[in-house]
Order: C-alpha cells, then sequence, then structure tokens
C-alpha cells in the first residue's frame, strides 16, 4: 500500500514535470495514490488492458475509465429531435458504436432554459433507455445503471419544444461479467 509520503513524493514528480495548474496534479496524484493502494489490495484487476474493479453499488465489474458520450444542438433552438454527434444527427444507426459491453452510469443535459427530458436511445428505436428530466435548463443523475451490449448504437435526443441550445452528456463504464 502507499504510504501518505509515497504519495506526496509522487505529487512533488508531477509537479516538477507538469506545468499545469496546482490542482490539477494534486488530483492527479491523488487518482494514481488510489489505484496504487486499491491494486495492493486486489482491489483493482486488469481485464483485456482495462482497470476494473468491483462496484458494490451496482454489483458488476466496472471500468475506472469513464467514456463521455456528448452529443448537442449547438446555437440552435430544438423541438423533438435527435442531437448532433460529430456533426450528423444520431438518428436511424448513426450514433456511437459500443465497442464492448458497457453500463450507463451517469447523465448530465444543460440548455440556455426550458423543462425538456433528455432521452439516450439504441440501434435505431424509438424507445428510450434512459431519461433524464430537465427543470429550468440543467440537470443530472450520476446513479445511473443501465447496460448496453458489444455493437449497441447510442442515440441522443432531445424531447421537448423550442430547447434552446440543448448540451447533453451520458458518461460509461466498460462492463466484464
Amino acid at each position: 500500500m502507499a504510504s501518505q509520503t509515497d504519495c506526496d513524493n509522487l505529487f512533488e514528480t508531477l509537479l516538477s514535470k507538469v506545468h499545469d495548474p496546482y490542482e490539477y496534479n494534486q488530483l492527479i496524484a491523488r487518482m494514481l495514490c488510489e489505484l496504487i493502494n486499491q491494486v495492493g489490495s486486489g482491489g483493482v484487476t486488469i481485464i483485456d488492458g482495462v482497470p476494473v474493479f468491483v462496484d458494490a453499488g451496482r454489483g458488476k465489474t466496472l471500468s475506472y475509465t469513464r467514456p463521455c458520450i456528448r452529443s448537442a444542438a449547438y446555437g440552435l433552438t430544438v423541438t423533438d429531435q435527435y442531437l448532433l454527434m460529430d456533426g450528423v444527427p444520431s438518428m436511424s444507426n448513426q450514433g456511437f458504436i459500443l465497442p464492448r459491453k458497457a453500463t450507463i452510469t451517469g447523465l448530465w443535459a444543460k440548455s440556455r432554459s426550458g423543462n425538456w427530458t433528455f432521452e439516450v436511445r439504441k440501434n435505431g428505436v424509438a424507445l428510450t433507455v434512459a431519461s433524464l428530466s430537465v427543470v429550468g435548463g440543467s440537470a443530472s443523475d450520476e446513479n445511473v445503471d443501465i447496460d448496453l451490449e458489444l455493437g449497441d448504437v447510442l442515440q441522443l435526443y432531445c424531447n421537448g419544444t423550442n430547447v434552446e441550445y440543448p448540451v447533453v452528456v451520458a458518461e460509461l463504464a466498460w462492463r466484464f461479467v
């Protein structure tokens, strides 16, 4: 297990080699120490090159890596429409293709105004697998637990009228079971 001295030394090394703000380096050092402590205690396993842990709250083995899928209608006011991913509407079978099994672990949404619903849909079907009610222009939920399969195609949808500049994020963790 890494001692506090080990963590402090790691922080000082990062600080001397990286020219980013102090808080950023301290965060990296703390995350690395946490990872070192968990590896030393057997809490972290490597599967297919991905560091994973057992998420007791969700009862599954998930990656530490948490890719975020972002989508938006930048500078636009929209009504009931799929949002853009890389400049293309994420409708039909367009969207983010999952390279492995995953679990949605968080949702965030923001707009300039309004009450609307952020929906995650998959595989070109207009059925919602996860949603977030946006009230007064912003909302978040960090306790989502929706499983997805390898090859699923995610689309992000704005369900609402005259929603100004919606931006949405779905956080994923790779799932190993």
